[in-house]
């Protein structure tokens, strides 16, 4: 069996041994792990490690760049548990020292189909002033610095998009439940105001 790469670097085929294909069919995308580079002569050789499905699918299109940019699919598990047991509804102690803003009309500026709602604004007049509120979901408050979920969120620097899916840079627990800003529930924030003249000069800020 011969595998051909989909890097334009790598310009010969990998042999694949008979007992070394993991099952996989011929149209296939698979991962392979080179063991013998070859020669001039001779043609690389490896193992499949893994089948990512029939080639020319999305999905597995979907699959091909995650691993080639080394993108990161699983969160480690002491990350996981670290944040499920910070994902809760913030309690009084977490609301002490706060501005509270529940009774103002805030809202979100992610479309309906996004996958976390992290931003929002809010807007009022006070006298012939605007007031912008700018509110960003308090990821601070959930993540330990130098922990699990800190040292997997530097690992991946950012969440990336994909059609119908994300990798988000955050566990789940956090990114798409605690620190996404739902309609209707407590959620915590860092928030700056802005306050604009008539003119729409900034005039203050806090």
């Amino acid at each position: 069996l011969r595998v051909a790469p989909d890097n334009p670097r790598l310009v010969r085929d990998v042999y694949i041994a008979a007992g070394d294909a993991g099952g996989a069919r011929p149209g296939q995308k698979v991962l392979v792990r080179v063991t013998n580079w070859g020669t001039q002569q001779a043609n690389p050789e490896g193992v499949i490690t893994e089948v990512l499905g029939e080639a020319g699918e999305p999905e597995t299109d979907l699959l091909s760049i995650i691993h080639d940019h080394k993108l990161r699919i699983q969160c480690p598990s002491a990350a996981l548990k670290e944040a499920r047991s910070a994902a809760r509804t913030p309690g009084p102690a977490d609301l002490r020292g706060r501005e509270d803003l529940r009774g103002e009309i805030i809202f979100t500026v992610d479309p309906e189909t996004a996958k976390d709602f992290d931003d929002a604004v809010s807007l009022s007049r006070k006298g012939t002033d605007w007031i912008l509120g700018v509110h960003i979901a308090d990821v601070s408050h959930y993540v330990e610095p130098g922990g699990p979920i800190d040292e997997e969120a530097r690992r991946r620097a950012t969440s990336v998009y994909f059609p119908g899916r994300v990798l988000p840079m955050l566990p789940e627990a956090l990114s798409n439940d605690a620190c996404s800003l739902r309609e209707g529930e407590d959620r915590l924030t860092v928030s700056a105001f802005l306050v604009f003249s008539p003119e729409g000069r900034v005039t203050a800020s806090r």
